[in-house]
């Protein structure tokens, strides 16, 4: 089991943002690069970095001009300790190269995936192993378009078929049947995850560190990492405690 923090990054700076609303972002004061150097000294296992900007709905990363310096800096500090991924308005096979171009070890598609089965398949086919499907959802309907759009496509069945079209693992982040989950969906992860056949990232906050011991189910059911948001500004707790348990579980 993974620990994966993540950092969002929006006009070149580090952000907040709650599950159900990637449109609200509130800046806090920590340098990225800084952020991201931290999170590999204290060992995380792969960081998951999101990148947003005034220009959602942008197909080429080239648009979002003040996070990429950021992000280059990022892949020169810390790529060789510890795998990146990156994920946020990836819409064109020329974004995916471009990001793993710039060092990312995996390029995360979302919408443009759920929309587009082909493109994930010509994007998983091109750059094998390196694609990761995110996949978001709400009372177990599949979300797009930065959590704004609920569909009526069940995301067990959208899984299914993109795992034909041969992705080798999904992200998945369950938002609870009113969009508003603040804490990790244990019950709605671990229905998924039994239901496909590749590997999942869990994506949600985990508040205390006492329920840390609850992802051995998680890891029983094929999940195998789990990727943290603000929780682990908070203070409740360190990195270092969450690895501590998951390690006593992998043990």
């Amino acid at each position: 089991m993974w620990i994966i923090p993540s950092i969002f990054i929006q006009d070149g700076k580090c952000v907040h943002v709650s599950y159900g609303d990637k449109t609200s972002s509130t800046p806090f004061d920590v340098d990225p690069v800084e952020q991201a150097k931290k999170w590999a000294d204290l060992g995380a296992d792969r960081l998951h970095i999101v990148q947003l900007g005034p220009n959602a709905a942008s197909q080429n990363a080239a648009t979002y001009s003040k996070n990429n310096d950021v992000l280059g800096k990022i892949v020169d500090e810390v790529s060789h300790y510890l795998p990146l991924q990156i994920a946020g308005g990836i819409k064109t096979m020329a974004s995916i190269e471009s990001y793993l171009d710039m060092g990312f070890d995996y390029v995360v598609v979302g919408s443009a995936g759920v929309k587009d089965p082909h493109f994930m398949n010509d994007a998983c086919s091109a750059f094998n192993g390196q694609v990761i499907l995110g996949l978001d959802a709400r009372d177990g309907k599949v979300v797009t378009d930065s959590w704004s759009k609920v569909t009526k496509f069940d995301a067990i069945s959208i899984a299914q078929r993109l795992t034909d079209e041969g992705i080798d693992s999904i992200i998945y982040t369950d938002m609870g049947p009113n969009g508003d989950m603040t804490e990790l969906n244990y019950e709605a992860t671990i229905n998924f995850a039994q239901n496909v056949d590749v590997p999942v990232l869990a994506c949600g906050d985990i508040d205390q560190v006492s329920r840390f011991k609850e992802i051995k189910t998680l890891v029983d059911y094929g999940v195998d990492g789990i990727i943290l948001g603000k929780c682990l500004d908070k203070g409740n707790y360190s990195l270092q405690d969450a690895i501590d348990i998951v390690d006593s579980i992998n043990d």
